[in-house]
């Protein structure tokens, strides 16, 4: 389908997005999972201090060909109360970007964005011989893959900020009743959410938007239906094997284009199964992801005229509507961590539909290639972490790199590099060259429960 750069570019953008949208909900400090770390850090009674700890910090975020995207202080919240009635924990964040102002954004983008108060997780958590119970807004990760995994279907999370999101940030909780049920070797998860969330995201002139320019009608608040699902792993030869299946929301948006050229936001329950796996192998650890989605909504696209040279230009491309097909998903990747070269990931992910569609914005395979790398020096007083993805083409790539140092126990300082590479010779991708952004934060950590 030919097109004009202001249509195409739109539903580029959104694309985007969208398919990286796994990427930022990934930790790519290859850190253990929350659930792990909490377990270590329990203590034996309560403390008659608060049970609070978290970081302040002052941030800076510059895309570098044309504006600021960060600028203020952040503070992270950590709620970790535990007793013999159960564990109460929560995380939260605040932000104030005074960016937004001094870029001349519009009251719109100034009133909803430029300060933010956004609750990831709170939940009570008890344990009960061999079986947990939790309630509340809960972070729930399936699949074993880490940058392009293909069953992690369960969380929302924040698009606000793109593709730019820190990994801690970027996945949200939701309203879950979850019981974890642990036998020898095997274990049980029940999942059950009573009013499912959609993730955030942003629309007309903020510089994320998924449509750029383009207002979106956010889905209703009522009448959302109930979602289930489980999974059941078990554990063998140092590897595990986890089976599961449900029904839930497509979290992230697609689109409807409504007769004032305005787009209303699309979500529908599917039904979902799928296969992960992880095993050791030679020092390494491999992995495998799998999903099958039926009748998952994919956006369909139509051709319009050009409003800026309705008879003389080219139709162009736009979001229509959303059609339920089944899809499917397929990641492998190797871990391999080494205490004198560093850790690495590689990881090969291809998803679509199962049939071709003419319908349908993209009904051919999606492919993509992911490459991460980590490596403390200095005493573990310094970090490096990275990662490389391939998106749409495998000569378009989105890369990341950054360094943490920790100045003293409670004061470190970060700074990021994020690039996208646009190579192949499409002029309509062109668009995302001035996406190219450096972050920087000064950061004090503390614990008001020592």
């Amino acid at each position: 389908m030919r097109s004009t750069g202001w249509g195409m570019r739109k539903i580029l953008f959104t694309t985007l997005i969208l398919i990286t949208a796994p990427l930022p909900a990934q930790d790519f400090e290859f850190e253990e999972p929350k659930e792990a770390t909490e377990d270590k850090t329990k203590k034996s009674s309560l403390l008659p201090k608060l049970p609070l700890r978290g970081k302040v910090s002052a941030e800076f975020g510059r895309q570098i060909d044309n504006r600021w995207v960060f600028l203020g202080p952040f503070l992270g919240l950590t709620l970790d109360q535990q007793s013999s009635w159960g564990q109460i924990y929560g995380e939260a964040a605040f932000r104030y970007n005074a960016s937004y102002a001094i870029e001349k954004d519009s009251t719109y983008v100034r009133e909803g964005y430029q300060f933010e108060a956004i609750l990831a997780e709170l939940y009570w958590k008890k344990s009960f011989d061999n079986v947990s119970i939790s309630a509340g807004k809960i972070i729930t990760v399936w699949g074993k893959a880490d940058i392009l995994p293909v069953s992690d279907v369960i969380s929302a999370r924040d698009a606000t900020k793109a593709f730019f999101a820190q990994p801690q940030e970027a996945r949200l909780g939701q309203n879950t009743i979850r019981v974890d049920w642990f036998l020898p070797k095997q274990e049980i998860q029940l999942i059950f959410i009573p009013y499912p969330v959609n993730s955030r995201y942003t629309d007309r002139d903020h510089p994320y938007s998924l449509i750029p320019g383009a207002d979106i009608q956010k889905a209703p608040t009522f009448g959302r239906e109930v979602e289930a699902g489980a999974q059941y792993t078990g554990y063998l030869a140092g590897g595990a094997i986890s089976v599961f299946g449900g029904r839930f929301y497509n979290r992230d948006p697609l689109f409807r284009l409504k007769p004032d050229y305005s787009f209303e936001a699309v979500h529908s329950p599917y039904t979902t199964t799928g296969i992960s796996a992880n095993f050791p192998l030679w020092g390494m650890l491999l992995k495998f992801d799998s999903a099958y989605q039926f009748k998952r909504l994919n956006q369909t696209a139509t051709q319009l005229p050009n409003p800026e040279c309705p008879t003389t230009c080219s139709t162009i491309t736009m979001p229509y509507d959303a059609k339920g097909v089944d899809t499917g998903g397929v990641t492998v990747g190797i871990d391999y961590n080494t205490t004198e070269y560093g850790s690495f990931i590689l990881e090969y992910s291809v998803t679509g539909p199962m049939k071709k569609d003419a319908e349908l914005l993209r009904d051919e395979p999606l492919q993509s290639y992911a490459f991460g790398y980590s490596k403390n020096f200095l005493r573990d007083t310094l970090s490096f972490n990275s990662f490389v993805v391939t998106f749409l083409k495998y000569s378009n790539i989105l890369f990341r790199l950054n360094l943490t140092y920790k100045i003293t126990d409670v004061i470190s300082t970060y700074v990021q590099y994020t690039g996208i590479f646009i190579a192949s010779g499409d002029p309509d991708l062109r668009i995302f060259d001035k996406y190219d952004r450096m972050d920087f934060q000064l950061s004090y950590a503390f614990d008001l429960a020592k």
